[in-house]
């Protein structure tokens, strides 16, 4: 009678470890992401280190990087913004922190979270990538015209973020 009831606690047992997961989870504990190899596999060319353009935030000169860090299990990927003080050669202390993300129901890559580039599409084009804005609110192509998409084209540079000038005092 007790290997019956051994038995029968190491199934309860692997029944109640099973439950905690559908074999689609990292880790395989309740509250676990869930993987996503195929937005992984998207935004992992997407990252590194950009120069922005200058008029990326609509201001003549605006000197900032954009960097793309490594996408976590569930494919999102942390993004920064760091802007550059021209006067001082330094980096400013508050970088705008946003996501990089796949559509789930395409194969769209998209920013959010960074007031300035709101709503934008990522793709890689050569050395740089594309951030193509749903509507050029900063006016970055300096028309007049806020209501019309608009694109960027950052520049990929050979170096880390922890390469860029010291961060101002």
């Amino acid at each position: 009678m007790k290997r019956i009831h051994i038995a029968a606690t190491v199934l309860l047992s692997t029944y109640m470890i099973s439950a905690c997961t559908d074999g689609t989870q990292t880790g395989g504990g309740a509250g676990d992401s869930p993987a996503n190899a195929g937005a992984v596999a998207q935004i992992l060319p997407l990252v590194g280190l950009y120069a922005l353009p200058e008029n990326w935030a609509g201001l003549p000169t605006s000197t900032a990087f954009i960097e793309i860090q490594q996408p976590d299990a569930s494919g999102t990927s942390t993004v920064i913004i760091r802007r550059q003080d021209e006067f001082l050669n330094c980096i400013e202390p508050s970088p705008t922190f946003g996501t990089a993300s796949k559509d789930p129901f395409s194969d769209r890559i998209f920013l959010d979270e960074i007031f300035e580039l709101p709503d934008s599409v990522l793709t890689l084009s050569g050395t740089g990538l594309i951030i193509d804005l749903p509507s050029d609110v900063q006016d970055v192509d300096n028309d007049s015209n806020t209501d019309e998409p608009a694109s960027l084209q950052a520049t990929r540079i050979d170096m880390m973020a922890s390469d860029l000038p010291d961060t101002c005092v």
